[in-house]
């Protein structure tokens, strides 16, 4: 008995077909998108380090400082900025450096407290040195930092590299 030659060309465009399906659907188990993936939230601060603050002209000294937060996920987090004697004495160390802490009665924070989350993901907050007290009661010359830390959040994790700023003033 002779076989059909039509069973013998379904049988393989059948074959054909599955193959090819089964071929495509290798690469949908693990396409790199994660659902639900979730990264905890790291803060930090985007000048980290020494940053000098220049005297202008006119008006009073300001530095920016950007608090940002990092991670994939929704969570609000509040971030509380201070001063830390702790990394002027670390930077000082490390960097064999003999910076003097300047007194926080020569500075105002717009703010200290930050809220960020799944839509504010930075925060400026800006640093102003009373310029005029300054320059009439420390000697010209000299060099002073206010070292400026993440020193509490709600939630989450603090990058310990980027916890920190010094922002140095050099009195003219």
């Amino acid at each position: 008995m002779k076989k059909h030659p039509t069973f013998s060309f379904t049988k393989t465009c059948f074959s054909v077909v599955f193959c090819c399906f089964w071929l495509l659907s290798l690469p949908a188990c693990n396409d790199g998108r994660e659902v639900n993936l979730t990264i905890p939230t790291e803060v930090y601060l985007v000048q980290a380090g020494l940053q000098t603050v220049g005297f202008p002209e006119s008006g009073e000294p300001q530095a920016v400082l950007t608090v940002y937060k990092g991670g994939y996920n929704d969570d609000g987090v509040t971030v509380r900025l201070g001063i830390s004697e702790y990394a002027l004495d670390r930077y000082n160390e490390e960097n064999a450096t003999g910076y003097r802490m300047l007194p926080e009665t020569y500075c105002t924070f717009d703010t200290r407290s930050v809220e960020l989350g799944a839509k504010r993901w930075k925060a400026n907050v800006t640093v102003t040195f009373r310029a005029s007290e300054l320059l009439a009661e420390l000697p010209s010359g000299s060099e002073w930092v206010l070292p400026v830390a993440v020193t509490g959040i709600s939630s989450g994790e603090v990058n310990a590299d980027k916890s920190s700023v010094l922002l140095l003033l050099q009195i003219p």
